[in-house]
């Protein structure tokens, strides 16, 4: 039923064709396309881990790949096949970076890099350089050291166990002179000196270090976890901070950096700290004046965010999926490669893009709710547009939007015509967005669902369709037997039915729900999806038919009310549409790499996936001159495409 292309590397991996194998079941002649141009963010979208700055330039290290960049603004990619890299430094003229499976590699000043041959195979996790010394450490007590980056030597210290997480350079401690490397794992922490002496850092009983230690006004800081106690302290949380003026007594501190900073940089104030939490998919951002009390800063770092780093009059911040932030005081950050929030909605008006996406608004441990943000563009470059806007719907020339409070984001109606400007036209019933698309000739919407803000109990507010041409007054009818519904994910017109999918409720997400209308004002129930998947589905037409995607399943219907079930397992698709001469539609392969699937009627699909883009993609849009799809993280891939057929006109897609 589908096909697998093979992997792609090095700089193929950004620039690979989609290869034609639909064989005798392509219905005409298909349209020849741009191969897709990753276009957000920019320079690659792979995960970055650790990011130094030296000779005037800076370099980030990642997945198979390197950045760099002069400005710490321009980035530019480097490819490095078969190399997991996890720790870069700067010294004695030469960057060196450390990875997977003892992997080194190194560039001097003619930006060149080069593998270069170690005793260790051991996995390596990250390298400093202080005084003409590079040292390296990694899995099993790995200790590797060098002066120029090229020849290596083994340590084997008996003050260090286990796997080491991290090595950075310290300052005077304990009477001992200073610089000092400053070494950690789970069971570890010690100092090397740059005589080779190692002083090990005894851990309070049952302590398990569970992020950076970091040296600062003569202290040592870690973050400590106590499965056997609490260290000796008073309760403050499972995992919190801790101080040791002497490396023998710790001091338990609460100051809420309970979980501790993955990495610090000083800001001629004190330091800047990211931090992860384990239960969210981001990272905050923390300042401290003395490194003992904390205080959390505003940011938009919407993905991990690995390590930290100032330079050149910059700090620079790099994270998943190719994130990079900069700063010039480590407070006010800009995203130098693009949105870094996740794109869960896309369309085009025939001349421009718009985006929307959703951003958790909180103050750890506990979330006040969720927030919409927009973007609009061209596809290459995104302009952050209004906030509290969900993007519904585009037809020629125009973007529908409805927004308003926290809590009822969907009581008013807003229009653009860039995506980035947008005008408020006329109220809507004081409810959420349910769903909406342009069927050729006006915009259909639904609103009602349940109150966002719900937590325990409340009750589904009553659904409404509306219909107008986005300018002048709605006409919304309401039908209460459709109370309940919590979203659409996806909504289609054939020129004779609408169809819409979504779940039931907030709780079933796995029980798919079809509603259906003719005249885009009386909907029913018609039935619910086959098979089981999750509730993030989308449907399109191709003027006839009906196909709609729903993770490892795809579903066709030659009529909206009577549906079949294909299985397409790896694939998980989220996404589809008709382009005016295929079906695409976008999601991931199974393993969390992007993944874009064509078939020429819904029966048969080939697919290409993107092993160095690793983040789902969520929506696709466009016509048939040019598609765009994006998804977590703000991955953007475009193409551009010159048909050479004729098309079924295009009535309805997501």
């Amino acid at each position: 039923m589908y096909s697998n292309h093979m992997d792609r590397t090095g700089a193929r991996i950004f620039a690979a064709a989609i290869a034609l194998l639909c064989g005798g079941v392509c219905r005409g002649e298909q349209p020849r396309c741009s191969a897709w141009e990753l276009v957000n963010p920019r320079p690659q979208a792979n995960h970055l881990r650790d990011v130094a700055f030296g000779g005037g330039r800076w370099v980030a290290v990642g997945e198979g790949i390197a950045v760099v960049s002069t400005d710490a603004v321009t980035w530019s990619a480097v490819p490095l096949p078969d190399r997991s890299l996890r720790g870069v430094a700067y010294g004695n003229g030469v960057f060196v970076a450390v990875g997977a499976g003892g992997a080194i590699v190194r560039s001097g000043d003619d930006a060149e890099w080069e593998s270069i041959e170690t005793p260790a195979t051991a996995d390596l996790e990250a390298v400093a350089f202080a005084g003409g010394t590079f040292l390296a450490v990694g899995a099993d007590a790995t200790v590797l050291a060098s002066g120029d980056g090229l020849t290596w030597t083994q340590e084997w210290p008996g003050a260090v166990t286990g796997d080491l997480a991290g090595v950075r350079v310290s300052g005077r401690f304990a009477g001992n002179p200073a610089p000092m490397f400053l070494v950690w794992g789970p069971s570890t922490i010690a100092l090397r000196r740059l005589d080779g002496i190692w002083l090990a850092i005894p851990l309070p009983e049952g302590a398990v270090v569970t992020e950076a230690v970091f040296w600062v006004n003569s202290a040592i800081c870690a973050t400590f976890r106590c499965p056997a106690g609490w260290c000796g302290v008073e309760q403050c949380g499972p995992t919190y901070f801790h101080v040791t003026h002497d490396g023998v007594t710790w001091e338990g501190l609460c100051y809420g950096l309970e979980q501790g900073p993955t990495d610090v940089v000083p800001n001629g104030k004190g330091l800047v700290g990211l931090q992860r939490y384990e239960t969210q998919a981001s990272s905050t951002l923390w300042i401290t004046p003395d490194g003992w009390s904390w205080f959390q800063r505003q940011s938009a770092f919407n993905v991990p965010m690995h390590a930290i780093e100032t330079g050149g009059g910059w700090f620079v911040a790099v994270g998943d999926c190719g994130a990079i932030w900069t700063s010039t005081d480590g407070e006010t950050w800009a995203s130098a490669s693009g949105p870094t929030t996740s794109f869960d909605g896309v369309a085009w008006n025939g001349t421009a893009f718009a985006a929307s996406a959703t951003w958790i608004v909180s103050t750890p441990p506990y979330w006040y709710g969720l927030q919409r943000f927009t973007f609009g563009g061209d596809g290459r470059q995104w302009n952050p547009s209004a906030t509290n806007l969900d993007l519904t719907a585009a037809g020629p020339g125009l973007f529908v939007a409805t927004g308003g409070s926290m809590s009822y984001p969907g009581s008013n109606a807003f229009s653009s015509i860039d995506g980035v400007t947008w005008t408020q036209r006329s109220s809507l019933p004081s409810r959420p967005l349910v769903g909406g698309m342009w069927d050729g000739e006006r915009f259909v919407i639904l609103i009602g669902g349940w109150e966002v803000n719900c937590r325990v109990t409340c009750n589904p507010n009553p659904l409404f369709a509306a219909i107008g041409d986005g300018l002048s007054e709605w006409l919304a009818v309401e039908q209460p037997e459709l109370g309940g519904q919590s979203a659409l994910t996806g909504m289609a017109y054939n020129g004779v039915r609408y169809v819409a999918f979504g779940s039931v409720d907030r709780w079933q997400y796995d029980r798919g729900r079809i509603l259906a209308s003719e005249d885009g004002l009386s909907w029913r129930h018609v039935g619910d999806a086959p098979g089981l998947a999750t509730g993030t589905q989308a449907v399109a037409s191709d003027g006839g038919g009906f196909v709609a995607v729903r993770g490892t399943s795809v579903l066709t219907s030659p009529d909206g009310l009577a549906w079949s079930s294909v299985d397409i397992a790896p694939l998980h698709l989220i996404g589809v549409m008709w382009t005016g001469d295929e079906y695409l539609a976008v999601g991931d392969d199974g393993a969390g790499h992007a993944a874009i699937a064509r078939s020429p009627g819904g029966s048969a699909w080939t697919y290409e996936t993107f092993p160095a883009i690793p983040a789902r993609l969520l929506a696709v849009t466009g016509g048939q001159r040019v598609q765009l799809a994006v998804g977590q993280a703000g991955v953007t891939l475009r193409r551009e495409c010159h048909s050479q057929s004729p098309s079924r006109r295009l009535r309805g897609v997501r």
